[in-house]
């Protein structure tokens, strides 16, 4: 089913579905190089979060890596290893929050399908990133204990569902696509069964 069709990163993106998984088609390369640099013919697998407090997203914006500049939080994941242990491990380094495996739920997919080729004097040739989307809501007592890693993200925020959907002042244009996909399914669920 097509969704549409977004402007990601310099590029425009073709989004299509079929059940719960996402497709993210585009002409160019839409990683940089510090995602999958030297893998040639390879899937990258990754895992992204939603942590949701009531009707708000966790939030971090990206400074270094893949996607910088952009507003999500996730991570890479071994090719055999469990999502849901692998979005535990990605909360605890990324956000200081020791949420159990268990409390992880498969939200959706993401399959970025890559062109055949990549940018002249690379050696970036993959197939496609394919990122599970892990959900977990946390409590009011956990807030508190959430540290963003300085590192690669910025800083990290909560934002209203409704503003990461309609990319209002504050998130603008540089919500990762995913992630507007993902607070679209949930309002859609929770709240608003017409939304899309």
């Amino acid at each position: 089913m097509y969704v549409g069709t977004e402007k990601f990163a310099g590029m425009e993106v073709k989004i299509t579905k079929e059940g719960d998984i996402y497709y993210f088609e585009s002409e160019k390369l839409p990683v940089t190089k510090g995602c999958a640099k030297g893998l040639r013919g390879h899937i990258i697998n990754h895992v992204g979060l939603n942590v949701l407090f009531k009707d708000r997203m966790l939030l971090g914006k990206k400074t270094m890596g893949s996607w910088p500049g952009y507003w999500f939080f996730g991570g890479s994941r071994n090719e055999n290893q469990d999502p849901q242990d692998a979005a535990s491990f990605v909360a605890r380094s990324k956000l200081g929050l020791d949420i159990n495996s268990t409390r992880f739920s498969n939200f959706c997919t993401f399959i970025f399908i890559l062109p055949e080729k990549g940018p002249k004097n690379t050696n970036l040739h993959v197939k496609s990133v394919e990122s599970i989307i892990m959900s977990a809501e946390i409590g009011p007592g956990e807030i508190s204990k959430i540290k963003c890693g300085k590192k690669k993200y910025q800083k990290a925020k909560f934002f209203l569902l409704d503003a990461v959907i309609n990319k209002n002042k504050v998130v603008m244009d540089e919500v990762h696509p995913a992630v507007r996909l993902c607070a679209m399914k949930i309002v859609r669920e929770r709240f608003n069964p017409k939304l899309l």
